[in-house]
């Protein structure tokens, strides 16, 4: 299971957070990109209103006038989702037709240019734009501004990243699900380097296979069969030390034996022949732990009776076996 310390959840962590991050940030840009855009689609309907405004300007002894009918204006404000707010003024600022408290920024003197600004009306926020503009036989230039809520720019903006996380989505499911194909074949390696340790017994120091493994792993593999090495040297060694130790005691002891043997056929007094008996019983004793010390070398790991062929003297092994038999022949 991928966990705290599982590599495998390491490496998805390290591989998926910065993905998600990267998502977060690209939905973010491209939220702004899409509310931008509606904020260029809606901006040219709030200019094309202002100039129709403009159009309808007209100029009565010196001063601009603005007489629309009720319909006219109902059919201008009207908008399903949001609230249209307009004001036409004078240079002097007095107003002619529309909201008076609807704040603009200052117009550019060109009237050509548009100037558009973001605020807040009633207590909600709008988008408008403010030009000027000169009615015919007009003394000073009118300022015409038109700014209307923000319902169907939100919605367009959020109608365009919906569409454009769809593919995304199906990005990161893809991206998501080949990491995690990539990282658990990349760790596969990792799953057969510890097979093949864990199919190893307590005799067996064989060096692990590096064939297939990748080179980050490798490094490990080789320090590990390096121990084994190490390990190997220092149980032959072991072995070696409690086999020679153990036949160098077994002929002295032997002998031993059959001394204190010998010396129990002689008339001894009762006292001395009671410490020759625990003579003999310790001798028999040391002699059976050679005997054990030989058996365990022989148990060790790695011991094989097919490798253990020596040369030896048999004029040795004739001696030996006779200074053990002699007596009792």
């Amino acid at each position: 299971m991928a966990g705290t310390n599982s590599l495998r959840g390491r490496l998805l962590a390290r591989l998926a957070i910065p993905l998600l991050l990267l998502i977060g940030v690209d939905t973010g840009i491209s939220y702004l990109f899409a509310y931008r855009f509606a904020n260029s689609a809606y901006d040219h309907w709030l200019l094309d209103s202002a100039r129709s405004l403009a159009s309808q300007t007209k100029v009565d002894s010196g001063q601009a006038i603005l007489r629309l009918p009720k319909e006219a204006i109902e059919v201008f404000e009207w908008d399903e989702h949001d609230r249209i707010f307009y004001k036409v003024a004078n240079e002097a600022g007095a107003l002619i037709l529309g909201h008076r408290g609807l704040a603009v920024p200052e117009p550019s003197r060109d009237v050509q240019r548009p100037t558009y600004f973001d605020g807040v009306f009633e207590a909600v926020p709008v988008r408008g734009v403010v030009i000027r503009a000169n009615p015919a036989g007009s003394l000073e230039p009118v300022v015409i501004a038109v700014a209307e809520t923000l319902n169907k720019r939100h919605a367009l903006a959020t109608e365009i990243i919906a569409i454009a996380l769809i593919p995304q989505v199906l990005l990161l499911l893809s991206a998501a699900l080949l990491i995690w194909s990539g990282v658990t074949g990349g760790l596969r390696s990792l799953v057969q380097v510890s097979n093949a340790l864990g199919r190893k017994d307590h005799r067996d120091l064989s060096p692990v296979p590096t064939e297939g493994v990748p080179r980050e792993i490798r490094p490990i593999i080789v320090k590990t069969n390096e121990l084994f090495e190490r390990l190997a040297i220092a149980l032959r060694a072991q072995r070696k030390f409690i086999a020679d130790a153990a036949h160098q005691l077994r002929t002295p002891l032997t002998a031993l034996r059959l001394q204190v043997e010998s010396l129990e056929r002689e008339p001894l007094t009762p006292a001395l022949r009671e410490r020759m008996e625990s003579l003999r019983h310790a001798s028999d004793r040391t002699i059976h732990l050679a005997q054990q010390l030989l058996t365990l070398a022989r148990a060790e790991p790695g011991f094989n009776l097919g490798q253990t062929f020596v040369a030896l003297d048999l004029a040795t092994v004739a001696r030996e076996a006779g200074e053990r038999w002699v007596i009792k022949a």
